[in-house]
């Protein structure tokens, strides 16, 4: 999957899009490549989400490489001169015993030998086991495209674990994301319908008030007629009066 993306960027940059292989050290790349729209959101985000939607199982690949962290805390070579360290001192031990013991080591002769004879076999049994495993981390290297004479097996393993963790990262982060959507997406919601809740209660108000103020004013207009009508009938009778 990884291949397929870099193969789409490899297309829109240069029209070279038929990668075979990528370096293993091309994957701290992911975590480098931000969206545009959204600098948070990388395409080892965008990854995450993919293998969740489309892959059934997909993310266990993390548990499973948790495995190799002993074994990049190893490095081959340091076995292999543990090894060989085992091995000259077991020569020195066998050159002291090929001296003829001197009176009173007769004992301490015959232990050491015995000692030096199932060393001897473990040792021999032990740099059988170390060739077999360097021939296997050196294919092992090889099948990630990689050479083991510029990638130690515990590098690559620590590549691995490295792209691990930050996929199990962006996971993380992916969901912190989706999970702030929602509850903004909710509070949004939620604040809508207060406010529509609070509009049809002022519409409400507004018509509740209407036929009260129709009947304050028409109790003015009323008052304000009789008042007018008794005016002139007072006029109209006094200018009777100083007529006649």
């Amino acid at each position: 999957m990884v291949l397929s993306f870099s193969s789409c960027f490899r297309v829109s940059v240069n029209r070279n899009g038929n990668a075979k292989a990528i370096k293993i050290g091309s994957l701290r790349l992911l975590r480098d490549a931000r969206s545009t729209t959204n600098s948070k959101i990388t395409l080892l985000h965008f990854l995450s989400d993919t293998i969740a939607a489309h892959l059934e199982q997909g993310e266990q690949f993390t548990s499973e490489l948790q495995k190799l962290e002993t074994c990049s805390k190893v490095p081959v070579s340091k076995i292999r001169s543990d090894i060989a360290g085992l091995g000259k001192r077991m020569e020195a031990i066998a050159s002291q015993l090929d001296k003829k013991p001197k009176e009173g080591e007769e004992v301490f002769f015959e232990k050491m030998t015995a000692f030096k004879e199932e060393s001897t076999e473990a040792i021999t049994a032990l740099r059988a086991r170390f060739d077999g495993l360097e021939q296997r981390s050196q294919d092992f290297v090889k099948m990630w495209g990689e050479e083991p004479s510029s990638m130690p097996p515990e590098e690559l393993m620590g590549e691995m674990l490295f792209f691990a963790e930050d996929f199990k990262k962006a996971k993380e982060e992916n969901e912190r994301r989706r999970a702030l959507e929602l509850k903004r997406k909710q509070m949004e919601e939620k604040k809508l319908a207060q406010q529509q809740g609070r509009g049809k209660g002022k519409s409400a108000a507004g018509r509740q008030c209407r036929p009260q103020i129709y009947i304050f004013f028409s109790c003015q207009w009323h008052q304000v007629t009789s008042l007018f009508l008794s005016l002139c009938f007072s006029l109209s009778l006094s200018l009777s009066l100083s007529l006649s």
